[in-house]
């Protein structure tokens, strides 16, 4: 959580008030540093629901079904349970925590006196139910994506790293994409590309990085001062995030990890970690959590929840100075959708962003049942020896309406931003790149990160990213297409 608070590695971006939500602003972190956001993430992989790639196919995202992704989530993977879901020796070190805190244990019993499904893998045939969260750890250290494909060949001829310095824009002649304008050492430069750019910014800064180069909605561009060059409304649009909630308890027994984060426990696991690589410090602390259906008839779950073994001050991430727990609820399919605007032509001023949550009324339906969800599986007899008053939202907060007012008053976001240069057919007036990853109506210039999901995904978006990536590098490679019932190949870094 430290990765997630303001400071050198971290663009710390914040929302404009948000209108459904009081006039409350959202923190916004995204990773300022090689690697993006997988190198200050919470290291949690799980990929989706089948439905997710289906439907961005349906959308006009051809070749992204599930059948045609999963062979590029399992070549990204290097998993100790290879399977016909699951991949092994890519460069993606996957792992699966064992469950030994009473905490996590208990949840789990939870599900099961519930009457749940247990769900062996939430990567694998089916998500729905109680389990455990696959982790981006290898022995004690963050998987990030700079450290499995950038480090492998940091020493290429043909890579140079460049560092501090920031895209201006996408350097265009026409509609034909030559480099890319940097401020480096408070000089400005041309990179030019050539053969393609590849934009990487993520789904704050490469809608913006478009939006500075002239590419974007016309109108919107000229009221930020900026030059029309490329008139494509969907730059910015339709961005998704998972609105965030907790409940949270007093914990009876002295079982959380608070104590873990002053000293002397905090000198102790490091210690551990040094001679071990293992201990607290070895994971991210997220094992157990749920996909579940807030209602009958659905295709996918449409809340997932996570555990956290220490209870948080709410609305920031610093620690309570007691003994407690947390269950987190995401809405995992929000109708609701914001955007990302350029204030002006300056690279350094960042963008509007508004989440826009509980905009769509059916968003607070399915937040409020996830509440109560949350506070079912916490009130199950597994955590009778353990759970002592609850503190947030609190007793206090009961009937619909209450919970409704307290979510306008305290919903949070899952730090998940995707889709705002949406994938889609040429032909859709809204879709900002087509299945190739091609920026539509300029020539040489492709997007690939979370920016280009059609919609958000039914998990932590991290997975899912990467595997675009992979496709993408086939793609703009110009191979062949794996099938999914062949064994993908391995990265070949040679």
């Amino acid at each position: 959580s430290q990765l997630m608070k303001p400071g050198p590695l971290n663009w710390a971006f914040e929302t404009e008030p948000e209108p459904h939500l009081q006039g409350r602003k959202l923190y916004c972190p995204r990773g300022r540093v090689i690697g993006g956001s997988s190198s200050i993430n919470g290291m949690v992989f799980v990929r989706g629901h089948r439905s997710d790639f289906d439907h961005w196919a349906a959308r006009g995202a051809a070749g992204w079904s599930y059948d045609a992704v999963l062979p590029y989530f399992k070549r990204l993977e290097n998993y100790s349970g290879a399977s016909a879901y699951r991949g092994k020796g890519g460069p993606v070190h996957v792992r699966r925590p064992t469950i030994e805190h009473p905490l996590d244990q208990a949840f789990l019993l939870a599900g099961q006196e519930l009457g749940h499904a247990a769900c062996a893998d939430f990567n694998g045939a089916e998500q729905e139910g109680f389990g455990v969260y696959d982790q981006t750890i290898a022995r004690g250290e963050r998987v990030s994506s700079a450290s499995a494909y950038l480090a492998p060949i940091a020493n290429r001829p043909n890579l140079s790293i460049v560092t501090g310095a920031r895209a201006m824009g996408i350097h265009l002649e026409g509609l034909r994409a030559l480099g890319v304008d940097v401020l480096t050492a408070g000089r400005k430069l041309l990179i030019r590309a050539r053969r393609e750019i590849i934009l990487c910014a993520g789904a704050i800064q490469s809608p913006h990085l478009l939006q500075l180069s002239g590419i974007g909605d016309a109108d919107r561009l000229r009221s930020a001062g900026i030059v029309a060059r490329h008139h494509l409304p969907g730059v910015g649009c339709n961005l998704k995030n998972h609105p965030d909630t907790f409940v949270q308890y007093r914990s009876r027994e002295p079982v959380s990890l608070e104590p873990w984060s002053r000293m002397p426990a905090m000198a102790l696991a490091g210690a551990q970690w040094l001679m071990t690589r293992r201990g607290v410090v070895a994971s991210n602390n997220w094992h157990p959590g749920a996909f579940l259906k807030t209602k009958s008839g659905l295709v996918a779950p449409d809340v997932q929840f996570m555990l956290s073994l220490f209870a948080t001050k709410p609305g920031t991430f610093g620690l309570q100075p007691w003994h407690g727990f947390q269950l987190h609820a995401g809405v995992q399919k929000p109708l609701s959708a914001g955007s990302v605007e350029a204030r002006s032509s300056d690279p350094a001023e960042a963008p509007r962003i508004v989440f826009n949550y509980l905009q769509a009324p059916e968003d607070r339906v399915v937040a409020r049942d996830a509440l109560k969800l949350a506070r079912a599986i916490m009130r199950a007899p597994p955590f009778d020896r353990f759970r002592g008053e609850e503190t947030w939202p609190g007793p206090g907060v009961q009937s619909d309406q209450d919970i409704d007012d307290w979510l306008r008053g305290h919903l949070d976001t899952a730090y998940h931003p995707t889709s705002t240069c949406r994938m889609g057919d040429p032909n859709d007036a809204m879709a900002v790149v087509d299945p190739a990853c091609r920026v539509i109506g300029v020539e040489r210039l492709r997007v690939v990160d979370a920016s280009i999901m059609p919609d958000i995904v039914n998990a932590n978006p991290h997975a899912a990213t990467v595997m675009i990536a992979e496709k993408a590098a086939d793609l703009i490679l110009d191979v062949a297409q794996p099938d999914s019932t062949v064994s993908p190949h391995r990265h070949d870094y040679d």
